[in-house]
């Protein structure tokens, strides 16, 4: 139980860093590719703008990183919500798997008592029948005896 609870969390751990890092991977081609075309253009400009041309290099870059980051923290709070509640059903489970298995002991455990009682019974009954049978043909033998003594006697 505790081995597939690990694999569970390992598994959304990694999902996690891959999903992550796909995202970083995008975000990063995404801002190259947008300095890049600010940067062409800025170079068309005068040189005497050289601040102003850091300036807008820059800025593009930083309004697209702090959206998606918010993003990706939004996601990953969500993401470990999920988890947590996924944790939490597990805990839930596991919970209630050693109450049914602590119910089904104490099932089997009853079952077992009352099967001994059983065949404690049964022991009892086999040994009374055989104790019968024993004065039967006890009796049958007494009687035969009997009925020959009484035809030898006539």
């Amino acid at each position: 139980m505790a081995e597939s609870q690990q694999e569970n969390e390992t598994f959304v751990n990694q999902t996690l860093v891959s999903e992550t890092e796909e995202e970083s991977e995008e975000f990063e081609q995404v801002d190259i590719q947008e300095a890049l075309e600010n940067q062409t253009l800025t170079s068309e400009n005068d040189e005497d703008n050289d601040d102003f041309e850091r300036l807008e290099l820059i800025e593009p870059l930083e309004t697209i990183k702090i959206p998606k980051v918010a993003e990706q923290r939004k996601n990953l709070l969500e993401q470990e919500k999920e988890k947590a509640e996924i944790e939490e059903k597990l805990k839930v489970a596991s919970e209630r798997h050693k109450e049914l298995g602590k119910q089904l002991e104490k099932k089997f455990e009853a079952q077992e008592r009352e099967n001994a009682e059983i065949e404690a019974k049964l022991k009892a009954a086999t040994e009374r029948r055989k104790e019968l049978e024993r004065l039967i043909a006890e009796k049958l033998r007494a009687r035969d005896q009997e009925l020959e003594e009484t035809n030898e006697s006539k």
